[in-house]
Formats: structure tokens, C-alpha cells, sequence
């Protein structure tokens, strides 16, 4: 089974663990342009977990999150979350405050 991309294994384990979930700082580094890593990059790699995988890689993103999921369908909900929390504001505001 292919694993989890490399940025992606970064925003997983450092915005996104169970125990330090912080999304919307996500989304305000993203919205503000502080983000200190390729977004394209990362809304590739994003899509691509939640879409193109023929799995995505429960073990992998159990270990990196924190998280318990016990099916694919579990973990590609909780990206597809991630994906709509994070990445949203660009059609809806371009005031990164606005998304708070």
C-alpha cells in the first residue's frame, strides 16, 4: 500500500494529531500566506489521500494523528473534514481573520 506523502505526513503529526488538533491554525497560515511549506503541494497531496489512493493508509494515519480509525471510509471522512475546515476560505474570504 502506497504511504501517506511527506507533507502530508508533516501537516498530519503537526496540525492534526488528536492531542494538539489545530486546524484553523492551519487554515490561518494557508489564508495569510505565512504557510512555511508549498500549499499547491499539500492540496495535491490532500486530494490525492482522499481520492486517488485505490486504499488510504489507516495504519499510517492512525499513527501519525493519533487517531483510531478502523476503516478507510473513517479516515477519508476525517480528511475530507480536514480539506473542507483548511481549504475552504479560499472561495468564500480572502480576509484570513474572517475565517476565525
Amino acid at each position: 500500500m502506497k504511504l501517506v506523502p511527506s507533507l502530508m505526513t508533516r501537516i498530519l503529526r503537526d496540525f492534526c494529531h488528536v492531542e494538539w488538533y489545530e486546524v484553523k491554525e492551519l487554515r490561518v497560515l494557508i489564508a495569510s500566506g505565512d504557510a512555511k511549506f508549498d500549499v499547491e503541494l499539500f492540496k495535491k497531496e490532500l486530494a490525492e489521500c482522499i481520492m486517488s489512493y485505490p486504499a488510504i493508509p489507516v495504519v499510517e494515519i492512525n499513527r501519525l494523528s493519533g487517531n483510531e480509525f478502523r476503516t478507510q471510509d473513517e479516515a477519508r471522512r476525517w480528511l475530507t473534514e480536514i480539506r473542507r475546515d483548511v481549504l475552504e476560505f479560499e472561495t468564500s474570504a480572502s480576509d484570513p481573520k474572517r475565517i476565525l
